[in-house]
């Protein structure tokens, strides 16, 4: 679609890959092992590509023709709608377009069910969806998601509060548990005297 086209060379027992877009030319982008294409369709013109240099990892903007993300540690591209990001042993959260949703503050980062994305940091988590919005926000102690319907329940104070799907609060920490009601639709919270 974008009329770009990548080429790979050897110079000086070294492996290089360049791009050319039909107005530009970058030489020497990447070196090493084949860029890995991180998306941006349909919002971008040019894809985001992924590579090393000089023993980092970085992030070459194909549309501008510039390093948006340098000194990477590494850069996971398995999450569908995220790539999170690390650098001295921090995480940030990056969407496909390019753009940066957290700080490089995170200890660590998982998928989590529903397209969202768990993170953590002094034993306290927070869980983030596609677009960058905190779901529950960081701070809790525990989250576990729940199928039907799909929903976070959050442990904080040592209680145990819900969540839907987009974040919008069903009930506070006030239970000692909660659990989905199988196939019905509902959720079950047991109080402190043992009664659901």
């Amino acid at each position: 679609r974008s009329g770009a086209v990548a080429a790979s060379h050897t110079d000086q027992n070294r492996t290089w890959h360049s791009f050319y877009t039909p107005n530009r030319a970058f030489p020497k982008v990447f070196e090493g092992p084949p860029p890995i294409y991180l998306g941006g369709f349909p919002h971008r013109e040019y894809p985001l590509l992924l590579g090393e240099k000089d023993g980092k990892y970085q992030i070459f903007d194909l549309g501008t023709g510039q390093m948006i993300f340098t000194d990477l540690d590494t850069a996971l591209t398995s999450f569908p709608f995220f790539v999170p990001l690390r650098k001295e042993d921090r995480w940030a959260i990056m969407d496909r377009q390019g753009k940066l949703l957290t700080d490089f503050s995170w200890k660590r980062v998982q998928p989590f069910p529903f397209n969202t994305v768990l993170l953590s940091n002094a034993g306290m988590v927070g869980l983030m969806n596609a677009k960058g919005k905190w779901i529950v926000p960081p701070g809790k102690e525990k989250i576990i998601a729940l199928d039907n319907p799909p929903s976070f329940t959050y442990l904080q104070d040592g209680r145990w509060g819900l969540v839907d799907s987009l974040g919008h609060a069903i009930v506070g920490p006030q239970f000692d548990q909660i659990q989905s009601g199988a196939s019905d639709g509902t959720w079950w919270g047991q109080e402190q005297n043992g009664q659901w």
